[in-house]
């Protein structure tokens, strides 16, 4: 779906993608002052944090969302529909985007439990000062059953953001009964999505005083989340619509 078409792709995620990585890396850039516009970190300085208004923390978060959004909603319609993008950017649908963020968190009720569950387990296993540094292999191993379940839910679950993006209705069980035959793959497409979130966190967390690099892992980052995507919108067509896997395989 991705390389199919790689001119209408960038018009569908291109500006979206590009805003909300500016606001994402420029608050976080700015928060700890290393951003020194050169490929390479200016040691001397690094770590002399600037005062950032913590409205410029929501109001960075609120944009992402809603970009991200902006990009999901018009991706699934583009697969789902055939809905072609602008000349430079996706079409705006107020209206979806606030349907698509409020089946988003229905999506994220049951799983909820799941991360505060996984979160004092952490705290009370784990040294609660050095969750955030670099991790032992035991803590590795936490964080990818972690990544794995909360991945597992989403992808169980999910099929009920396509159906809002194209204006269909659909219930968290019927999201849950439609993907159960295909558990086993949602489980190892899972396990793939956490190893490579995983592996590109750990190479952010080692490059972050790079710019340059750090730059190109969020870069990646963001490709495997295009890619989870698209394999919730195959699944949607797949269970809902009735399209063919092979089929699908075979247009790419």
């Amino acid at each position: 779906m991705i390389v199919k078409d790689v001119p209408t792709t960038l018009r569908l995620v291109l500006v979206p993608w590009a805003v909300m990585t500016a606001c994402q890396l420029g608050v976080e850039y700015a928060s700890v002052g290393y951003f020194s516009g050169a490929p390479n970190l200016d040691e001397e300085l690094a770590w002399l944090p600037m005062v950032i208004s913590p409205l410029w923390y929501m109001s960075a978060f609120v944009v992402v969302v809603i970009c991200y959004m902006w990009i999901a909603v018009s991706w699934h319609r583009y697969v789902l529909k055939g809905e072609q993008p602008g000349p430079l950017l996706p079409k705006w649908q107020g209206g979806r985007l606030l349907d698509y963020f409020g089946k988003a968190i229905l999506v994220w009720l049951p799983i909820l439990p799941v991360l505060i569950a996984m979160l004092i387990f952490a705290l009370v296993v784990f040294d609660a000062d050095r969750i955030g540094a670099t991790k032992s292999p035991g803590q590795l191993s936490f964080v990818l059953v972690f990544s794995v379940a909360i991945s597992y839910l989403s992808l169980r679950l999910g099929l009920v953001l396509p159906a809002a993006a194209i204006g269909e209705k659909m219930k968290l069980g019927d999201a849950w009964r439609l993907t159960k035959p295909w558990g086993d793959v949602a489980l190892t497409c899972a396990a793939v999505f956490a190893v490579l979130y995983v592996a590109i966190g750990i190479l952010m967390e080692y490059f972050q005083h790079n710019n340059l690099l750090y730059l190109v892992f969020c870069i990646l980052s963001d490709v495997v989340a295009l890619l989870a995507l698209s394999l919730l919108t195959t699944l949607y067509g797949v269970l809902v619509q009735g399209r063919s896997l092979l089929d699908k395989v075979q247009e790419a």
